[in-house]
């Protein structure tokens, strides 16, 4: 279904809970330190800053214009190693990300963006988490609503054919079979073992064809008390989606993971997209989290918190469409 379709109920559901809070943009207030709220056309590098130090990879934000020389030094400060991942500032649904094995590969990306854009230390860890994470303002505690379990790309080999064929007969992998065939050509031709699992892409992102598992049996009281004490140490930010990387279930529950991003208004509850949800449910657990945000918003109307303002927000929305035009050039 093309994405204009599916959100149609989407825009329904937030157009009815604006009405009931008699503001259209309420729900900016649920993160008020995040312009938008994290709708759109927030710096990733500035909600970055606000997380526990522990909990982040080495990051670091290049400008445009920035020479070879200044970039090794500014990966040397930061203590950015390579593999890398480089990935614009402002963008969504992996739009411009990729791993990047040396700094040629780098000052290759660097060239073509037009745009800020973050170098952040590759992430050695098998399992990758989203996990949506929510609390009203003067309280210590909050809830974990959304815990989705990313499945990178990949495919099991037969012995017979290579990696090409196998994406050939796998309907999702299939769609990315034209992109794999331009970046990874080798790969493409690679025969593998009877029973080799071969990783095609290493970026848990819906569109590069990660599947997204519901994994909300898995949240616990002792998981939901680690994100409340990042939350805590977040200043006046209440509610978003952690998308993070660790070793096991266990390591996340010890709170031994790194943070890739925190998506606010924008980060929705990713387990949705699991297959085995029905299309009903899926919008249905949407409803339940803008009412969620409408909560957020009564609280913070008694505290005296204001929505951003229309001017404002169509501000931040000019400078979105820029930053995408930029970006879609570059993929282009």
């Amino acid at each position: 279904m093309p994405m204009w379709l599916i959100n149609i109920p989407v825009v329904l559901i937030w157009l009815w809970q604006a009405l009931r809070a008699r503001h259209p943009f309420f729900f900016t207030t649920a993160n008020p330190t995040i312009p938008t709220g994290g709708l759109l056309g927030e710096s990733k590098w500035e909600i970055l800053r606000a997380i526990p130090k522990a909990y982040l990879p080495a990051t670091t934000l290049i400008q445009t214009g920035t020479s070879a020389q200044q970039l090794r030094q500014q990966l040397a400060e930061a203590g950015i190693g390579f593999p890398a991942i480089a990935k614009p500032d402002i963008g969504e649904r992996g739009r411009c990300v990729v791993k990047v094995h040396h700094f040629g590969e780098l000052w290759q990306y660097h060239r073509h963006m037009h745009v800020p854009y973050l170098v952040q230390a590759f992430v050695d860890a098998p399992e990758e988490y989203a996990i949506l994470y929510w609390r009203l303002p003067e309280q210590s505690c909050g809830q974990i609503t959304s815990l989705c379990i990313k499945k990178y790309l990949s495919v099991k080999g037969d012995g017979r054919r290579s990696v090409a064929e196998l994406m050939a007969h796998n309907p999702r992998a299939s769609l990315q079979l034209n992109r794999m065939q331009q970046q990874k050509p080798q790969l493409m031709q690679y025969v593998p073992r009877h029973g080799e699992e071969v990783l095609i892409e290493p970026i848990g992102n819906h569109c590069r064809g990660a599947m997204f598992l519901n994994g909300n049996h898995l949240i616990d009281d002792q998981l939901t008390a680690v994100f409340d004490r990042i939350s805590l140490a977040m200043q006046h930010m209440y509610y978003g989606r952690f998308d993070l990387k660790c070793r096991s279930i266990e390591s996340l529950r010890q709170g031994q993971f790194k943070i890739l991003e925190f998506n606010g208004i924008a980060g929705e509850p990713a387990h949705i997209y699991d297959p085995s949800i029905p299309l009903y449910k899926k919008y249905y657990t949407i409803w339940q989290h803008w009412q969620i945000l409408l909560r957020i918003y009564r609280v913070q109307q008694k505290r005296g918190v204001a929505p951003m303002s229309a001017s404002e927000f169509w501000q931040y929305v000019n400078r979105y469409l820029a930053y995408k035009c930029a970006t879609d050039e570059l993929t282009d």
